[in-house]
């Protein structure tokens, strides 16, 4: 999946990353909410074999997970967000939970609640939003507020992958084929990120595997990010961290605890990926823009905070 950066753009697009994503750039939102895939380096097919192969070991991995994310059907997890700032050298944390329901590599539930917001001073609140991609839309969720923003992503009848590369926010290549990977990507062998956020990861690495993704130039990732490295369980290949580097330096770390695929989803994950009754709140709702003449939707706006 990129059950992990399911959320690295859960927050950004919608402001965060949930499972690998923070406040992402309007281009990648913009791409997620299209469905469109990013350009090629013009080289990228043609690479040397030194630059254009994964390690052997990161190839067997690439192969697992691509096997492994054509039969998952379940995805839930516990996660804590990390988002660095560079500039201003602060630092923002969020915990929520995440659900995922589907099927055959396509998700017609993806869910993540908020449940606190730690600011830069340290002091945390609860939030209790939640984000919803369902049936072809996005709803952001504010039950204190009693309001909801819905944005289609894809038209009735329409498919769209949330965590294929090109399509949608998410980087954790579960389900896709080593081939897209590796044309979009420089594959390697990683180590667990040598930063404190991940210290339960790093007191117990034993059965823990790890890839570092570098997007390859020309690539809409490549002008988002410099790297991603990816955390799995070896025996499960259930995603454990994420630690995204920006150009600007900016930093996203995802921890996900309780991260299990295929485990079953009791009531209270059930109810991450519900609809809630929303009979008397504020609804706004954005369908997509009818099709112009050649065929094509023009590109969805970002969401934004209702009024009010």
């Amino acid at each position: 999946m990129n059950p992990i950066a399911v959320i690295p753009c859960m927050f950004g697009a919608f402001c965060m990353l949930c499972v690998a994503c923070g406040a992402a750039p309007q281009a990648e939102c913009e791409s997620a909410g299209s469905a469109a895939k990013p350009a090629l380096a013009p080289d990228s097919t043609t690479a040397p074999a030194s630059s254009q192969s994964s390690s052997s070991s990161a190839t067997v991995l690439l192969d697992r997970l691509e096997e492994r994310g054509r039969t998952m059907r379940e995805f839930t997890a516990s996660i804590v967000v990390e988002q660095f700032s560079a500039l201003t050298e602060e630092r923002e944390v969020r915990r929520a939970r995440i659900v995922m329901k589907g099927g055959g590599g396509l998700w017609n539930s993806i869910g993540i609640v908020v449940d606190e917001f730690i600011d830069a001073s340290g002091r945390g609140t609860t939030d209790g939003r939640r984000f919803l991609f369902q049936d072809g839309w996005l709803i952001e969720i504010d039950p204190t507020r009693k309001q909801a923003v819905k944005r289609q992503l894809v038209r009735a009848g329409g498919a769209f992958d949330p965590l294929r590369i090109g399509e949608g926010p998410f980087v954790v290549p579960l389900g896709q084929p080593r081939a897209a990977i590796e044309r979009e990507y420089m594959v390697s062998d990683a180590a667990i990120p040598d930063h404190g956020f991940f210290k339960t990861l790093r007191s117990t690495p034993d059965g823990l595997l790890a890839l570092r993704l570098v997007p390859r130039e020309g690539t809409v990732a490549h002008r988002n990010m410099r790297s991603v490295v990816l955390v799995f369980d070896g025996a499960t290949l259930a995603p454990r961290g994420v630690e995204l580097t920006r150009p600007n330096g900016d930093t996203e770390r995802v921890l996900l605890r309780e991260s299990v695929i295929d485990g079953g989803i009791d009531e209270s994950q059930a109810a991450v990926i519900a609809l809630p009754d929303m009979t008397g709140w504020r609804v706004d709702e954005r369908p997509l823009p009818p099709s112009g003449a050649d065929g094509e939707a023009s590109p969805a706006q970002p969401p934004r905070e209702p009024r009010g």
